[in-house]
């Protein structure tokens, strides 16, 4: 019997371990990789889903209300003028736009501006005004940034942009809030507030806001909220006994 040669067995070897079912595990990582695929879809989807705020309110078809008041160095900007476009782009309609009455009017229209794109800086951008944590260009066409004065000579004082956002008939609050103010998303009912003022003055309630909120013309009457009605005590005609109603 002929001996085998080294290269013989090394033959034999190679054949021996050659994988027999390399098509089923190419057929396998197939599938891997297309499980892989589905999964990635779905986080993209359901990134943009969210992005878009498909589920967070406003949603299409929701609609919502907030009043915006500006104060500059003590004296409160009249409201905002109606508009109901975006700027520069007639016959495209800003779901964030206002009606003159002082309230930012908030039913989208389309998904770029729902649910989490519901902001008031969308809101200012939509009427050709701006808004940052250190300045705001509103509807007095004058830029107001962090650094500039309110008064004039030697009683000109530093002044700096602050905001607050409150509620309808509940009381105001003192604590200002951090942040850009045009990352805000408005939510329904809210009340908010934009000082530029020197440091250490009072920030008042915008006035006619609580009035506002309760008189919106584009809502049914059954939708508004009534604002909490206060006990009043009136004298009655017997002496020493007083009685209290509610008007």
């Amino acid at each position: 019997m002929a001996k085998q040669s080294k290269y013989s067995r090394a033959r034999i070897r190679s054949r021996v371990r050659r994988p027999k079912k390399a098509g089923a595990s190419r057929a396998w990582s197939v599938v891997i990789g297309a499980v892989i695929m589905v999964g990635i879809l779905g986080i993209v989807f359901t990134k943009a889903r969210n992005d878009a705020g498909a589920d967070v309110s406003p949603k299409l078809g929701e609609h919502w209300h907030a009043y915006l008041g500006v104060n500059v160095c003590g004296n409160w900007l009249g409201p905002a003028p109606e508009f109901h476009d975006r700027v520069n782009q007639a016959g495209v309609g800003a779901g964030l736009h206002s009606h003159g009455d002082g309230l930012i009017h908030m039913h989208p229209f389309s998904t770029d501006e729902a649910g989490k794109r519901t902001t008031l800086g969308r809101y200012f951008g939509f009427a050709g005004w701006s808004i940052s944590s250190d300045s705001i260009q509103a509807w007095d066409a004058v830029t107001h940034a962090n650094g500039g004065k309110c008064g004039k000579g030697k009683d000109a004082k530093p002044a700096e942009l602050s905001w607050i956002v409150g509620n309808e008939g509940k009381p105001w609050p003192t604590e200002t809030r951090t942040g850009n103010p045009s990352d805000y998303r408005p939510q329904n009912g809210d009340i908010i507030a934009i000082y530029y003022l020197p440091k250490g003055d009072k920030l008042e309630k915008p006035p006619g806001a609580d009035a506002a909120m309760t008189n919106i013309s584009d809502m049914p009457a059954q939708e508004q909220v009534p604002l909490p009605v206060a006990e009043v005590t009136i004298p009655t005609t017997a002496a020493g006994v007083t009685t209290t109603s509610t008007p």
